[in-house]
């Protein structure tokens, strides 16, 4: 019945050519189309493939309005982003890195160059955020994609981390196994790396082109259509740097708390 009402409404207000962008008729609901979804967010058609014949207001049909709950999905995003940055002033007042339980700190050793978090491959698990800060320019499967290469960099970290407890003297702080310390990357990974920063950016960037379309739409009818175009995209690239070293710090904080506190006391490893 829903999803009957909104297709009547689409139809009517852009003579039913268009499916929805964004890939959702209504905050939540996927519209009967067939391109797929990034792993964790709803997808829809692509502007690349489109462009020519989408309005501006069409660009960004799928929501006609800045929803309550888009705007709680952002608050929540924006709490994450708070508590991991009143976090990561605290300790940087206090002088204290974050970093696992199981990264080097014996003194008198000399801490190689890490391939994935020392050099230019670690900006290949930034490859999602792009992804979906491009996601209304691009075709669904280019977004797919950038989480695959997110995903292939995150493993092969999280068995590089693993292989070097090995390695150690004493076998890190926590002188866990190598499996052990490889599953608390990969946790870290995806929670720092995808699943925050990824939703954080993609509801950005549909609130930003949903109200910039508003805009145009209702008061300012002057307003370019590459602002409302290419706005979204540009401001979803820059806040990355901004929300990932919070997201880190709050990543690493709620392991602390959870996983590897379940670790210290089923392998009753002291400090």
């Amino acid at each position: 019945m829903v999803q009957a009402t909104v297709t009547a409404f689409l139809g009517a207000t852009s003579g039913g050519r268009h499916s929805a962008l964004w890939g959702l008729s209504r905050l939540g609901q996927r519209p009967p189309c067939r391109e797929t979804a990034s792993p964790f967010l709803a997808s829809g058609s692509s502007l690349f493939q489109r462009r020519r014949s989408l309005s501006v207001r069409d660009m960004h049909e799928a929501l006609t309005e800045v929803s309550p709950e888009l705007m709680i999905q952002l608050a929540g995003c924006a709490v994450m982003v708070g508590t991991g940055k009143v976090l990561q002033v605290k300790e940087e007042k206090e002088g204290i890195e974050p970093a696992a339980p199981w990264a080097l700190k014996e003194e008198g050793l000399e801490k190689a160059v890490d391939l994935y978090r020392d050099t230019a491959v670690r900006y290949f698990g930034y490859a999602n955020e792009v992804g979906e800060a491009f996601r209304p320019l691009v075709p669904a499967p280019l977004v797919t994609f950038s989480y695959l290469v997110a995903f292939a960099y995150i493993a092969a970290d999280s068995y590089s981390q693993g292989a070097k407890v090995v390695d150690l003297p004493s076998g890190g702080e926590w002188k866990k196994p190598s499996m052990l310390a490889s599953v608390d990357s990969l946790l870290f990974q995806i929670m720092a790396s995808v699943i925050f920063p990824s939703f954080t950016i993609n509801r950005w960037v549909v609130f930003l082109g949903t109200a910039l379309s508003e805009l145009q739409q209702d008061q300012f009818a002057s307003l370019p259509p590459e602002l409302v175009q290419y706005l979204p995209t540009a401001t979803g690239l820059l806040i990355i740097p901004i929300i990932c070293g919070p997201l880190d710090v709050l990543t690493h904080r709620l392991l602390d708390g959870s996983f590897r506190w379940v670790s210290e006391t089923i392998l009753a490893k002291d400090r």
